[in-house]
């Protein structure tokens, strides 16, 4: 039987004969066939396999297949991190193994600190190996080895400290950057400062197009963690380019690629997005429930790692790395190789990671929140608003994401929510109830850049199909994340948040429209038509002073400045008021005052804010137009006299036929300015609801259940045209929403 020997490409073969020895004395023999499978890419790692004898081909889920001959050894770096196979093994020919379990290799290396440094040390520098080959292949893809073996040795690697400057906006475009590890932010200088632009993740490249063009750097980049990046030169670029040709024609592919992501909101990185929970005050119980919730919905969109400073300790026992180094010595310390290693490790084998902080402002709680992509402070919605000890740490890092999560009890309704966002620079907050699974699950989809919004466009009374198609959503097990509208859309938008309950908006609408018979009292025509202290006193009713920030979900509705003529989007103050100046028709109703300025019915400037919901989320936005059809011809050569006309509105001389009555005309005029765009703003939703509500007058009111029965029924036969639709049921699936009925 031939020798058993580790070949150079091997880590394990760096150590010396001795530990050797000892390491092929644990191993299990295996005899594998022509053609038997080995193992599966995403099977659990079982340990490191020794090709002893024969012949093995290992396809990775990523990148080029390669052969493997005696003295290889196939995932060897698991030892140290732990994970999950990268690859499928098959035989090509009769071939013999050796397994290196990995319990009888802790035993093996056990209290041996020397070489566990040095193979920390080995392992660092493969697996940088390895991150530098996923990016030349994801920049020029499969090149001939000694193509990729030239580009090897032309780049350069660096590290930035935080705050640490790249480069500075209008510098030299003079070589091309990738971030390995850590994190940077672009920034736009101006004669007012500088302006944030976005964060830069590992894996993203920067300065694609200088590289082939020379452009001036059009931001200034720096780094927010400490960051590790590789650099490849222009001038470099262009030589090897030179001898290789290849590298051009690869490289524009990565141009082509590059324009298309940056247009791209649903891109995301595959690594791991990780997400700091710190408590406001420190409420041990709280936050263990809270923790347990979110990982537990985050992990119905994808594997997720819940890591704590207590479950530190029995991860830390079974991957050789010092628990007590990592809780009390910096992440990039020494004796933390191989705690760092396994931190990237989960990195590629998680979709997400969620660290609970202690609270106590330790190393564990700085590691957390410099690691986090996003922070979310967990408050219990009734205590002292100001900022918490460990909420005050992140004081020094003003780009790291921070959302809010209000936890309410039982029965109790959101209130002051303001006092907490004066407090704070917030991209989100949210209400959590700790008994509704629902809620963890749409914070999830926030985190997760998957969470669902509704735009409801105005209309007049055909806004009542919204209602109908809000209960067919809900029937279908589809989630309403945020919502969002004009006009009687906003109304509607902002009634819904309120309980996320069709049943309730329903009895709402009957009640305040049709009992409460807002357009029954006229005013003096001064201000308005209609009294609009009626309408007030009606919508205060309905809102119970809420305000759009204390509503159960997050809402919009939007109006149009009387005296700019500027688009407002009113999302937070008082709820009654929102909808009010949303759906304020100019002439029929008064304009809304905010701060000094009258607002009126946003469909002026935009009847379906697609636009406003897109800034809010990268997932799948649905949205429901009301339609603009040109109503019939009147078969009349003029008006009857106003006399006639007001004769035909008493019931037993009521005669069938349209005029352009007051009503109907400004409804009409309302909306006309913004026709033209109302296609555009189609196209931004993915989903697009367009019920067939002509038969309606805009001031059909009193018809209000015959107008929501009318959006149901057809909410049902469109969703269920979308389901027969496999991307239809991939993208909700992706978002971790399974189809009802």
């Amino acid at each position: 039987m031939p020798a058993l020997n580790f070949s150079n490409r091997s880590m394990l073969g760096q150590l010396d004969e001795n530990f050797l020895d000892r390491l092929l004395g644990i191993g299990e023999t295996r005899q594998l066939a022509a053609g038997e499978t080995l193992c599966t890419a995403g099977d659990e790692f079982d340990g490191a396999w020794l090709v002893a004898e024969g012949r093995l081909l290992e396809e990775p889920a990523e990148g080029p297949a390669r052969e493997l001959t005696a003295g290889d050894v196939l995932d060897e770096l698991q030892l140290l991190t732990a994970g999950r196979r990268e690859g499928t093994v098959v035989a090509l020919e009769p071939s013999r193994l050796l397994l290196f379990a990995p319990d009888r290799f802790r035993a093996l290396v056990a209290g041996d600190d020397p070489l566990l440094e040095t193979l920390s040390t080995l392992a660092s520098e493969r697996l940088r190996d390895a991150q530098l080959g996923q990016i030349l292949l994801r920049l020029f893809g499969p090149l001939e080895d000694a193509v990729r073996d030239h580009l090897r040795q032309q780049i350069d690697w660096l590290e930035l400290e935080p705050g640490e400057t790249l480069f500075r906006q209008a510098d030299p475009g003079d070589a091309l950057y990738a971030l390995i590890d850590g994190r940077l932010a672009a920034f736009a200088e101006g004669e007012t400062g500088s302006v944030f632009l976005n964060e830069i993740l590992p894996g993203e490249t920067i300065g694609e197009i200088a590289i082939v063009t020379g452009a001036h750097r059009s931001a200034t980049v720096k780094a927010t963690r400490r960051s590790l990046l590789v650099r490849l030169a222009r001038s470099d670029f262009d030589t090897i380019a030179a001898q290789h040709p290849i590298v051009y024609k690869a490289f524009a592919q990565v141009l082509v690629t590059w324009l298309q992501r940056s247009h791209d909101g649903h891109y995301r990185q595959k690594e791991a997005r990780e997400f700091a929970l710190i408590a406001h005050r420190q409420e041990p119980g709280m936050m263990e429930r809270v923790t347990q919730g979110l990982a537990s919905a985050l992990s119905l969109i994808g594997s997720t790692l819940r890591l704590s400073s207590s479950g530190l300790r029995d991860i830390g026992a079974k991957n050789l790395f010092d628990v007590t180094r990592a809780l009390t010595e910096p992440l990039y310390h020494p004796a933390n190789t191989r705690f760092r290693l396994w931190l990237d490790e989960q990195k590629r084998r998680h979709t997400f990671i969620v660290y609970e902080t202690d609270g106590d402002g330790s190393v564990w709680d700085r590691l957390c929140l410099d690691r986090a992509h996003e922070v979310l402070v967990v408050a219990e919605a009734r205590a002292d608003p100001q900022p918490g000890a460990v909420e005050r740490l992140l004081q020094g890092a003003p780009i790291t994401a921070r959302r809010l999560a209000l936890v309410h009890r039982d029965g109790e309704v959101p209130t002051n929510t303001g006092q907490w966002l004066r407090e704070r620079t917030l991209t989100g907050h949210h209400h959590l109830r700790l008994e509704h699974v629902e809620d963890f699950q749409r914070l999830a989809r926030f985190l997760a850049g998957k969470a669902v919004g509704l735009v409801l466009a105005g209309g007049g009374a055909r806004g009542f199909a919204h209602v109908g198609i809000i209960r067919a959503l809900h029937e279908r097990g589809i989630p309403i994340d945020l919502i969002g509208g004009t006009s009687s859309g906003g109304m509607c938008a902002l009634m819904y948040a309120m309980d996320t309950d069709p049943a309730l908006l329903e009895l709402r609408n009957q009640r305040d429209w049709v009992a409460r018979k807002p357009w029954s009292r006229y005013a003096p025509p001064v201000l308005s038509i209609l009294d609009h202290t009626k309408w007030d006193r009606i919508f205060e009713a309905a809102f119970q002073q809420r305000a759009v920030e204390d509503l159960w979900i997050p809402a919009f509705s939007v109006s149009c400045n009387l005296d700019t003529g500027q688009t407002v989007v009113h999302d937070t103050g008082p709820a009654w008021k929102a909808a009010r100046a949303t759906a304020s028709l100019p002439v029929l109703l008064a304009p809304v005052l905010y701060d000094g300025h009258g607002h009126v019915d946003g469909g002026v400037v935009n009847n379906l804010p697609t636009d406003v919901m897109r800034r809010r989320t990268n997932g799948p936005v649905f949205a429901v137009g009301l339609g603009h059809e040109v109503p019939a011809k009147l078969l009349l050569e003029a008006y009857p006299s106003p006399w006639r006309l007001l004769r035909e509105r008493i019931p037993g001389f009521r005669r069938p036929g349209h005029h352009h009555t007051v009503p109907k005309v400004i409804m009409r005029l309302a909306t006309m300015q913004d026709l033209a765009a109302f296609d555009a703003r189609a196209q931004l939703a993915d989903f697009m609801f367009l019920p067939p509500v002509g038969n309606f007058s805009m001031t059909d009111f009193e018809r209000v259940d015959r107008i929501i029965a009318s959006g149901y029924v057809y909410g049902l036969e469109r969703l269920q045209q979308w389901a027969d639709d496999g991307a239809f049921v991939q993208r909700l699936g992706s978002a971790g929403i399974r189809l009802r009925g």
